[in-house]
């Protein structure tokens, strides 16, 4: 990314929860440089915000998804389903502007301008998925296939995204 702003189109769908959520797409390169995946703590409270609440993902299951990544990198079939995504900052929201002023409408066209002071996007559901994309990305360059893993480094994937600092909302 390159120490770039990075902005991600986005269609503002719906309010659920009294939180705003957007539909749209972003680079796996991008989400891999800024995400990270609230993992369950054990014996720590639920009741805290720190927890976690994701279980972490099982080894055989990113392995697989990478080497079915790797297998056709120009059919990203992994990702046929949305990647859950949630950003935990108060201030988030108003980086996420209306394409067309005056055009806040649900259905509206949307342009958020990530910055990294915002924090990482939380991977609420998806990260096996992306955990194995990135894989076969390290993969490739390991085995010196720099044009394999631009491809997969390039590949648009859908989203859901939401902005709130509630974790508990966030996990529901």
């Amino acid at each position: 990314m390159n120490n770039k702003n990075l902005k991600i189109k986005l269609i503002k769908v719906n309010k659920i929860l009294d939180v705003n959520f957007y539909t749209g797409s972003i680079r796996l390169g991008d989400l891999f440089e800024h995400y990270e995946v609230p993992i369950y703590v054990p014996w720590k409270s639920p009741c805290h915000a720190d927890s976690g609440y994701q279980r972490a993902p099982k080894d055989k299951r990113v392995e697989n998804i990478s080497d079915r990544t790797l297998l056709d990198v120009e059919d990203p079939q992994s990702f046929v389903d949305n990647i859950n995504l949630n950003l935990r900052s108060e201030k988030a929201e108003t980086y996420c502007k209306p394409v067309f002023i005056e055009d806040e409408d649900y259905g509206s066209f949307y342009m958020l301008e990530y910055i990294q002071e915002l924090g990482n996007f939380q991977l609420v559901d998806g990260q096996t998925r992306v955990k194995g994309a990135e894989k076969a990305m390290h993969k490739a360059l390991d085995d010196g296939d720099y044009e394999k893993a631009q491809i997969i480094e390039d590949t648009q994937v859908s989203i859901n995204l939401t902005f709130t600092e509630d974790v508990f909302v966030e996990a529901y």
